[in-house]
């Protein structure tokens, strides 16, 4: 789909979801994919500590014609930040 790719964001957009339950929400963020590999990067402003660490994560941000997800391959949760390796989108 892309070779390389790059978004920035900032205040309510990307979320982590677990089922219809949002996981956590950013107030900064970038995705990017390189080499293959697609990774996000955020400063969490709220975060389930439990649903984090639940199996079928995906990350969604909010696109003119609906949501970009990806399937959270996995995940490192600090204090206040979170990066995670990603599938490829899903349509």
């Amino acid at each position: 789909m892309f070779k390389h790719f790059r978004i920035r964001g900032s205040a309510i957009g990307a979320t982590v979801v677990y089922g219809y339950h949002t996981a956590a929400t950013f107030s900064t963020w970038t995705i990017a994919k390189h080499a293959g590999t697609w990774i996000f990067r955020g400063t969490l402003a709220r975060a389930d500590r439990f649903q984090l660490r639940q199996k079928s994560l995906r990350l969604s941000i909010p696109w003119d014609k609906g949501f970009l997800t990806w399937p959270i391959e996995s995940i490192q949760i600090g204090e206040s930040t979170l990066a995670a390796k990603l599938r490829p989108p899903e349509a």
